[in-house]
């Protein structure tokens, strides 16, 4: 079983956590991409939060959009438009 957890900043950029844990990029506002330095076998189990002050993030939300062997895409949000948050993100699978 292997895991990875990272801590990805607003601009999707890795500020810590499991090191090489592949090429993070923000695809959009709000929309980001982990694409993994090493495939799974299948798809693995992904979650994420949103990090920041309460007072910045509580009307926030995260979603994952979408998972593969290769890669995953989830999103931040608000009620009514996408907006760029920083999020701790946990990845496990085999």
């Amino acid at each position: 079983m292997r895991q990875m957890s990272a801590f990805i900043d607003q601009n999707g950029n890795q500020r810590w956590g499991t090191p090489n844990i592949g090429s993070l990029r923000r695809l959009d506002t709000g929309i980001y991409l982990i694409e993994f330095a090493e495939p799974f076998h299948e798809n693995p189990v992904v979650t994420a939060t949103i990090y920041g002050s309460n007072w910045q993030t509580m009307n926030i939300s995260v979603a994952i959009v979408e998972v593969s062997p290769w890669h995953c895409v989830y999103s931040t949000s608000t009620p009514d438009r996408p907006v760029d948050c920083s999020t701790m993100v946990m990845i496990m699978g085999e």
